[in-house]
């Protein structure tokens, strides 16, 4: 028995990092696959079977994934970001819910013939977005820092919200209070938010005074997090059913606004620590599934899910979205965005087993419409969400404001080439000197810390898409690379190569980005160039004067980056996965002096810099 229980738990762990790569490696939405590989194990399968396996153990280890994907959402989420969408995220979480929940509860009952009881449970369990779902979207399609803003508070915002709210829909009906459902319901909402926000905050409060002074030594402070995160989603459910999963939300809010202690490492553990709970609970709730949730599979379900992307969603948008400062093709793009995750799948099983239990006719109905709507929004979603974004104008243009980490001759240099060429290009730099020099050549430059609060704020505006370390420093450059890593993905972030002045100092096995241009380019001997009066130059490209033609008549020159200028889409050019240019891009690169002499012909010449 035991060592069936073992090979169970290890499919799950081997399906979920085995989905989750696959889906990488296809550009597709991993809980696509999550999915896919849950039913294949489960149902069709048998290989687990995860009622069997973990018994009365499994609801309250789903709750317990579920509160700690919860809190790593909100480490997250930025208070500033609330400055320019704070009405708009506002009404999504209060008057959006409402709407949601009624014309939800509506669409079921008169296309599932559901009682209006068992409506209102479905509605309120799908009020919920998916985080899990949408931030990976944003990523992806790189929207409006606006937008993405307001998706993704309302994604991680409403998780709870309509977790307690079809709680307290399902005590209401258990009760027999159909009638005075709607101030039950008010008053417990009410005690669950106090609660749920009073003990949040008293665990953020716990948490960061004990981190900032020192009481938790650095090798246990991920795992006394945890301890603390899992402490207050258990009490605050003991006091009002349900709280926890706010009060872990408001916990890390809380946690990642407050200036007095960093809390930049814990969230890197709980992003990795929820990408894997992800990955296991969806595979746990899909090989739950049997024959019979598959028999409730019928067209009634299909207009189901149609009505509420097409009618419901964007309905709830635009009422709730009046008097806003939302474009309309802002509010257009997030009518149209509002994929379903691990929370619904979550509440679904858990309220699908207690209906069951309860002896209630066709219980598990709810469990299948709502992995049919998980499947349908992320597919419809997921491969929309480009197009639309594009055709809306709402996304980044192009790869987006490039960030550069220093402002000295060559960053200045670099700077000045892609900003002729229509890009956003912004320097930070700590020594005023340089910031004041760049700033007279026109460039936008702001002298601070590139890991300062401030920064952050002088970016507000900006859709940063791609960052480049280029500071004479190699530590701070692995720093600044790291955090932006973080942010924009390790394929967005780079730093030139470490100098490596004395043995092990900067060694590869520390550097947190790409290395820029490759491994022998370090700002000193690209500085050193530069002071020898080398040039970085545009070179365009044709069928003719290819970039292997480029190379035969400059062996000696650096090939820095490859963009197409009426795109925007700029690369830079490493040792690692690298880039061949090809005809209609741009070449930029760095020319000896020589060169100069002797160019291509006219239509592929070279234009110098500055």
């Amino acid at each position: 028995m035991h060592e069936q229980i073992l090979w169970g738990l290890t499919a799950i762990l081997a399906l979920s990092a085995g989905a989750q790569w696959i889906a990488w490696k296809l550009k597709l939405p991993s809980i696509l696959l999550l999915l896919t590989f849950g039913l294949v194990a489960g149902p069709v399968l048998g290989w687990i079977d995860p009622d069997k396996m973990l018994g009365d153990l499994l609801q309250p280890l789903v709750s317990i994934g579920v509160a700690l994907i919860l809190f790593e959402g909100g480490l997250t989420l930025k208070v500033r970001e609330l400055r320019k969408v704070g009405g708009a995220v506002a009404l999504l979480c209060t008057l959006a819910v409402a709407i949601a929940w009624g014309l939800g509860a509506a669409a079921a009952h008169w296309t599932l013939g559901m009682d209006w009881g068992m409506s209102l449970l479905l509605g309120a369990i799908l009020v919920v977005t998916g985080p899990t779902v949408i931030i990976p979207l944003l990523r992806q399609v790189r929207p409006a820092r606006k937008v993405a803003s307001i998706l993704k508070w309302e994604g991680i915002v409403n998780d709870p919200t309509g977790a307690i709210l079809a709680v307290l829909v399902f005590e209401a009906i258990s009760a027999g209070l159909e009638q005075q459902a709607v101030p039950f319901i008010a008053q417990k909402l009410a005690i669950a938010a106090v609660v749920g926000v009073g003990v949040g905050l008293a665990g953020a409060t716990v948490m960061v005074l004990g981190i900032r002074r020192h009481w938790i030594p650095d090798a246990i402070e991920s795992g006394v997090v945890l301890a603390s995160v899992v402490t207050c989603f258990t009490i605050s459910n003991h006091f009002a059913h349900e709280s926890g999963l706010l009060a872990v939300t408001v916990m890390g809010i809380a946690m990642a606004n407050q200036p007095f202690a960093r809390v930049a490492e814990i969230a890197r553990f709980k992003e990795s620590l929820g990408t894997l709970i992800v990955g296991i609970l969806f595979i746990l709730l899909s090989s739950r599934l049997g024959p019979d949730d598959f028999a409730a599979l019928d067209w009634h379900v299909g207009l189901f899910v149609a009505i509420m992307i097409v009618v419901v969603r964007p309905l709830t948008i635009f009422a709730s979205t009046v008097g806003t400062s939302l474009t309309w093709p802002q509010r257009w793009f997030v009518a149209c965005m509002a994929p379903r995750g691990i929370i619904a799948a979550a509440v679904a099983s858990v309220f699908s087993l207690r209906l069951a239990e309860s002896g209630v006719e066709n219980a598990g109905q709810i469990a299948t419409v709502v992995f049919a709507m998980i499947v349908a929004t992320i597919v419809v979603y997921g491969l929309g969400a480009n197009p639309l974004a594009k055709a809306l104008g709402v996304g980044q243009k192009g790869v987006g404001t490039i960030l550069i980490a220093g402002s000295d001759p060559l960053a200045r240099a670099v700077a000045g080439v892609l900003s002729k060429r229509s890009l956003d290009v912004r320097l930070v730099d700590t020594d005023r000197s340089n910031v004041r020099i760049a700033s007279m050549a026109g460039l936008s430059a702001r002298h601070g810390n590139i890991l300062s609060q401030r920064t952050d704020e002088w970016l507000e505006s900006a859709e940063v898409g791609m960052f480049l370390s280029m500071i004479p420093d190699d530590e701070a450059n692995a720093l600044a690379t790291d955090r932006f890593a973080h942010e924009l993905g390790r394929t967005n972030a780079y730093q030139l190569a470490p100098s490596g002045k004395r043995k092990g100092e900067s060694s590869h096995e520390h550097i947190r980005g790409r290395i820029l241009f490759g491994k022998e380019w370090t700002h000193e001997r690209l500085i050193g160039l530069l002071e020898k009066e080398w040039a970085i130059k545009v070179t365009p490209l044709t069928e003719e004067f290819t970039y292997a033609k480029f190379r035969e008549r400059s062996p000696e020159s650096v090939s820095l980056f490859v963009l197409d200028e009426k795109s925007g889409w700029m690369k830079p050019l490493t040792h690692v996965a690298p880039v061949t240019p090809e005809a209609g891009q741009m070449l930029v690169s760095l020319v000896p002096p020589k060169k100069e002499e002797g160019t291509p012909e006219p239509a592929a010449a070279p234009e110098r810099a500055g």
